[in-house]
C-alpha cells in the first residue's frame, strides 16, 4: 500500500468519526425537541445545523477522493451535485464507484437540504422536513458507511 493511499484512508477515517458524532447529535437534538416542546425551536436549530454538517462531512470525503485519486474537483454553479455524480460512477482503471446509486439517491435529500439551509433563516425551516431527514439519517449513514468501507478496502489493495 502506498503512502498516498494511507493518507487518504486516514483522512477518510477521521471524517467518518466526525460524521458519526454529527449523526449522534442529530438524534439527541431531535429527541430533546420532542421532549421539550417549549424549547423545541432551539433544539431544531441544532438539528438543522448538524444535518447541514452531515452532508458537508460527506462532501469533504468526496473532495479528498476527487482531488487525490480522480485529480478532478468539479467547479461552477453545480459543483456540489457534479461531485456527487462523479463519485457515483466508476472511473475505469482508476477507481470503482465510491457510493452506490441507492446511497446517491439518499444523499440527494441531504444535498438539497444543505442548499436550502444556507439560504433561509432557521426559523423558516419546516419541522416536518427536518423530521423526514432525521428518520432517514440512520439508513443513509449506514449505506454511506458501507460504501466507504468498501472503498477503503479498495484503497488498501492499491
Amino acid at each position: 500500500m502506498s503512502v498516498k493511499s494511507l493518507i487518504i484512508i486516514e483522512k477518510i477515517k477521521n471524517e467518518m468519526r466526525n460524521i458519526e458524532t454529527i449523526v449522534n447529535k442529530v438524534g439527541k437534538g431531535f429527541k430533546h425537541a420532542k421532549e421539550n416542546i417549549e424549547d423545541a425551536d432551539f433544539y431544531l436549530d441544532s438539528v438543522a445545523f448538524n444535518l447541514h454538517g452531515f452532508y458537508s462531512g460527506i462532501e469533504e470525503i468526496f473532495e479528498i477522493i476527487a482531488k487525490a485519486i480522480d485529480t478532478n474537483l468539479p467547479s461552477g454553479n453545480r459543483w456540489h451535485r457534479d461531485l456527487l455524480d462523479q463519485v457515483s460512477i466508476e472511473i475505469a482503471g482508476i477507481r470503482p464507484v465510491v457510493v452506490s446509486s441507492n446511497t446517491k439517491k439518499q444523499l440527494l435529500e441531504f444535498l438539497a437540504f444543505r442548499h436550502l439551509i444556507r439560504d433561509i433563516y432557521t426559523f423558516e425551516i419546516n419541522p416536518e422536513k427536518l423530521e423526514k431527514l432525521v428518520k432517514i439519517l440512520p439508513e443513509t449513514f449506514g449505506s454511506f458507511k458501507e460504501d466507504i468501507g468498501n472503498f477503503v478496502i479498495f484503497l488498501e489493495k492499491m
